[in-house]
């Protein structure tokens, strides 16, 4: 019997406090997750019944389905994204897997899909559109629109549109959009936040110049989750994330191991001369003229080093007998 696939909800950061809060989307997502589970009792039996018929049967299974609501973002669907696995979703989200986080799988189940199409029509299948036959397309990104009105929607994402509401600038690249909202807002967008977060340009959140500095060094009073971008020790240099920041030490700096063996990760200096120091005062270093050449040869406790002596003085013995 063929086993229903465990659904996976995709959340944007930017919507998470959004749908917290609203209770009608989860209790539209519990009913659409009822139907889901009776439409499968009813089906699974046909299936099995009729080997020639099945594909047939998992059709319709999908046609019972409700996807009016994005199972990415619970937003209602407007527009929709529609590949050969018949799993449609807004054509936002659609946009954000492909442009942004560079995967072509349906959220669904895993499908790749090469090919999408833009329409608003929800109930179509893909296998009912002759791509030959769409006048609007993007044959670089394999897209196909169903409209030209479809075709400037989605277009329009990827635009430098300004932030703010109500403007309708649209600049020729990042600069020129910082240009603008500096000095037509007198607002500023964040170019670490820019370069990293997952959204599309008129998603970027504006700042006043106080706000900017709070963003950057304690975070923002509207998502209590985020803490400011972490800034490097040495060099000042500010980073997206915690991850980016280790990324960077690692890339330009000397990390102590033997910290790292005690349950004291990323404890990073910005030379072999601070982390011998370090060597010297914390941990135990061995004092052979060998060892020092090595640099490198320390211990985390005098058990470990006197071990560590007592293996190289039965090596020089053996030597010493060998000769």
């Amino acid at each position: 019997m063929a086993k229903k696939k465990r659904k996976i909800k995709f959340i944007p950061i930017n919507q998470i406090e959004k749908i917290g809060s609203s209770e009608q989307v989860k209790s539209k997502i519990k009913n659409i997750e009822q139907n889901s589970l009776e439409s499968i009792n009813k089906t699974e039996t046909k299936i099995i019944e009729s080997s020639n018929k099945s594909e047939k049967k998992k059709v319709i299974k999908d046609e019972k389905e409700d996807f009016s609501i994005c199972i990415i973002c619970t937003e209602n669907v407007l527009l929709y994204a529609v590949g050969k696995c018949d799993h449609p979703i807004c054509y936002k989200c659609s946009l954000r897997l492909r442009l942004l986080y560079g995967t072509k799988e349906c959220p669904y189940c895993k499908t790749e899909l090469d090919n999408i199409i833009f329409t608003k029509n929800g109930k179509s299948h893909y296998e009912d559109y002759n791509l030959s036959d769409f006048l609007y397309t993007n044959k670089e990104k394999k897209f196909s629109y169903e409209t030209e009105e479809i075709k400037k929607i989605v277009e329009s994402m990827e635009k430098y549109l300004c932030p703010e509401e109500k403007c309708s600038f649209i600049g020729s690249n990042w600069l020129n959009l910082m240009n603008h909202t500096k000095e037509v807002h007198n607002k500023f967008l964040c170019d670490i936040c820019i370069s990293k977060k997952k959204v599309f340009p008129y998603e970027q959140k504006l700042f006043t110049k106080e706000e900017l500095f709070e963003h950057n060094n304690i975070g923002d009073f509207d998502n209590k989750s985020f803490k400011g971008h972490p800034q490097c020790g040495f060099c000042s240099k500010r980073f997206y994330d915690n991850d980016d920041l280790i990324d960077h030490c690692k890339k330009n700096y000397e990390e102590c191991q033997v910290c790292k063996q005690l349950n004291k990760p990323n404890q990073y200096f910005v030379n072999y001369k601070t982390l011998s120091k370090h060597f010297n005062e914390e941990h135990y270093v061995c004092s052979h003229p060998e060892c020092l050449e090595k640099k490198y040869i320390v211990f985390a406790s005098d058990i470990d080093l006197k071990a560590h002596n007592v293996n190289d003085l039965n090596i020089y013995i053996i030597i010493l007998y060998l000769i």
